[in-house]
């Protein structure tokens, strides 16, 4: 037995040892830098991996891209003012997980920023004056969706009302932390914005005034889901960083770091220094 065990041991080590190396690839989806990196031991089964990771990322993009005429988040905002709009159960539950998180956060949170958001255009660097944001508010209210759960449709209260998922359905990371079985999410003023008059104009708006918020430079958020991160780091950009590490510090599965204007950094209760 121990000479069969010793012929083994021998055996495995007389094999070629195999070369692990970290595998990257990036790419433009979802009007964003997309970027994969894994480590490997065969590069063959590691670069499908990322194939596979890409893929999904388009796929969402199909789904959930308001840049596409086709997508079903188009076909919502172009026709559920009408009459319901039937959509897939993936996207419904988002819609739906979208709404909870407005109701968590008071309407911090809403996807129906959009009805304002889509006048904004920061590759060409457009912003709606005070009369077009005035027209164009009411539509911003997450309690003008309704949910249809027998047809899983959606339905809109009133027209003017559009909705955007960019602020659960990706997030960017500006921080390197080592995490395990969890999510990470950042949001700032700095992806995508324009300047004009020494006013920066850029892409999380407030609910309350369809304007680029002011009270936060950059959120942080660790939880368990990516959605679940994202949606909280825009939540917290638009209460502010005081306000907003006080709301994440009633959540127990939540950690959270706020930069304000002044370049302050506010840490939720389990990530304050000692």
């Amino acid at each position: 037995m121990l000479r069969a065990a010793l012929f083994a041991l021998v055996s495995l080590l007389a094999l070629p040892v195999a070369q692990a190396e970290w595998l990257y690839r990036e790419a433009a989806i979802m009007g964003t830098r997309c970027t994969v990196e894994l480590w490997s031991i065969d590069r063959a089964a590691g670069n499908a991996a990322i194939d596979a990771v890409f893929e999904e990322f388009r796929r969402i993009d199909r789904l959930m891209s308001t840049y596409k005429p086709d997508s079903e988040i188009s076909a919502v905002n172009a026709r559920a003012a009408q009459a319901p709009v039937k959509v897939s159960k993936e996207f419904y539950d988002l819609i739906a997980q979208s709404i909870e998180y407005s109701k968590l956060t008071r309407g911090a949170f809403d996807i129906t920023y959009a009805s304002v958001g889509y006048l904004y255009d920061y590759r060409e660097q457009v912003h709606p004056d005070e009369a077009r944001i005035a027209a164009a508010l009411p539509g911003i209210n997450w309690r003008h969706i309704e949910l249809l759960p027998a047809r899983t449709a959606i339905r809109f209260r009133r027209p003017g009302v559009r909705i955007d998922l960019g602020g659960i359905g990706k997030g960017k990371v500006a921080l390197r932390l080592p995490l395990e079985d969890a999510a990470i999410s950042t949001s700032g003023d700095y992806e995508r914005y324009f300047e004009e008059d020494g006013v920066r104009y850029h892409h999380i708006l407030d609910p309350k005034t369809g304007k680029s918020a002011r009270k936060v430079r950059s959120v942080t958020v660790i939880t368990d889901t990516a959605t679940r991160s994202d949606a909280l780091t825009k939540s917290v950009f638009i209460m502010g960083a005081e306000a907003g590490i006080a709301f994440i510090n009633t959540l127990s599965d939540v950690d959270a770091i706020a930069i304000d204007p002044t370049g302050k950094v506010h840490y939720s209760r389990g990530l304050a220094p000692p």
